[in-house]
């Protein structure tokens, strides 16, 4: 398996936020550039995952919209029909 390619940046961080950073890597055992990376895709998974549960509740307000309306249609054709991107 190839490595992935990396690349450098210069961040600022407050005395305390790098103390932290420190404790963090040594209590887990990681590198504090593993540690960000971690962090920034845990951050990237929870905005997609609210994202996604957006998108549920509008389309459980478009069901209101069409009960009794559109009979036995799936909320994906639904969704396909009305040319939704969500």
């Amino acid at each position: 398996m190839a490595t992935a390619e990396k690349v450098r940046k210069t961040i600022t961080l407050s005395p305390k936020a790098v103390k932290n950073l420190e404790i963090l890597a040594k209590t887990y055992n990681k590198t504090q550039s593993a540690l960000i990376e971690e962090l920034i895709e845990e951050e990237i998974k929870e905005i997609e995952r609210k994202k996604r549960i957006e998108a549920f509740k509008r389309l459980k307000e478009y069901r209101k919209h069409f009960k009794g309306v559109v009979e036995n249609k799936t909320f994906q054709e639904l969704k396909v029909e009305m040319g939704s991107k969500i």
